[in-house]
């Protein structure tokens, strides 16, 4: 058993695709991730609150990127 076994597997999925260290739109975020487009919109909100993901906005448009530990 190690720590990952007590996080939600949709969240590791999102971590790892942001570890890519790109820009994501939320929808390409969660295709690569293969989670819903709303789990992925309510993840992010709870990871850039907890500073584990950071988001650049142009314009309207809204970019996520994992943060930097």
């Amino acid at each position: 058993m190690n720590g990952w076994d007590l996080v939600d597997p949709k969240i590791k999925r999102i971590l790892d695709t942001l570890a890519q260290e790109k820009l994501f739109h939320l929808k390409q975020l969660s295709q690569e991730a293969h989670v819903s487009h709303a789990t992925t919109f309510r993840i992010m909100k709870k990871l850039t609150k907890l500073n584990y993901a950071s988001i650049t906005r142009i314009g309207k448009l809204k970019l996520y990127k994992g943060a930097k530990k």
